[in-house]
């Protein structure tokens, strides 16, 4: 009896485990169908170019921040190209495929197999694809200007507590 309950529980698992692949692969697939690569690839490139101070603005919230350096010092070129990586860097904290991923998972546990077909089968489709690139184009919008105010943040925010930094810094090395 125990062998036979043991069976049945390999059989189940293994059938259960056959389906969540099947609507992973077929999640995948609408992903795919829905080019949510060209979303994030939108990210990445709107990121390195817009969520960035330059070094002029750090600078200027902060003179001390490059130790000397100076905008008309020989090394400031250098300061600019390391800023530049910075930044770069700083918006590749994922790959495309981990990002699709979240929409994998979010697919595959909310729709049913043959639901998943009828969406690949829309996105497929004229209107389809039309509907996919009207959200690429309100999305990349979107992220342009979320980019922008952002930065347009971080400025304000970066030299208003630089400002309060320095000043605790030099209260403190008042008081040694």
């Amino acid at each position: 009896m125990k062998q036979l309950n043991l069976a049945i529980f390999l059989i189940l698992s293994l059938l259960i485990f056959d389906v969540e692949a099947g609507s992973r692969e077929l999640a995948r697939k609408l992903a795919d169908t829905q080019l949510l690569y060209k979303v994030f690839e939108n990210h990445l490139t709107t990121c390195a170019e817009s969520m960035k101070m330059s070094p002029e603005e750090l600078y200027e919230a902060n003179p001390r921040q490059f130790g000397g350096i100076t905008p008309d010092s020989l090394y400031w070129k250098d300061v600019k190209k390391l800023t530049s990586e910075y930044y770069e860097s700083a918006c590749n904290y994922m790959t495309i495929k981990e990002f699709t991923e979240f929409y994998v998972d979010a697919y595959a546990s909310r729709f049913s197999d043959a639901e998943l077909v009828e969406l690949i089968d829309f996105y497929s489709s004229k209107l389809g694809q039309k509907a996919v690139a009207a959200q690429h184009d309100g999305n990349a919008k979107f992220q342009t200007k979320a980019y922008e105010l952002m930065t347009q943040k971080m400025i304000e925010a970066n030299k208003k507590y630089t400002a309060q930094i320095l000043k605790l810094i030099d209260q403190n090395n008042k008081k040694k």
